[in-house]
């Protein structure tokens, strides 16, 4: 499940919304292939990268390219 969060100047407290934008909070709980593609596409991410976030033997980390 995708939720979509966001606030503005205007609007100080969260609001959901139907799509992704720039600075929005995102709450992704047990994606399906489906979602975990929809964020791939729309956040320029690989899926192998989202898919290790769902293993719970996974640790943080950050990795450097080039």
């Amino acid at each position: 499940m995708i939720k979509s969060y966001k606030n503005s100047v205007q609007q100080k407290k969260l609001r959901q919304t139907t799509e992704f934008s720039d600075h929005s909070w995102l709450s992704v709980i047990e994606p399906s292939k489906e979602e975990i593609k929809r964020l791939s596409k729309n956040l320029n991410l690989a899926e192998d990268i989202l898919e290790d976030i769902l293993d719970k033997y996974e640790l943080p980390r950050v990795e450097v390219e080039g």
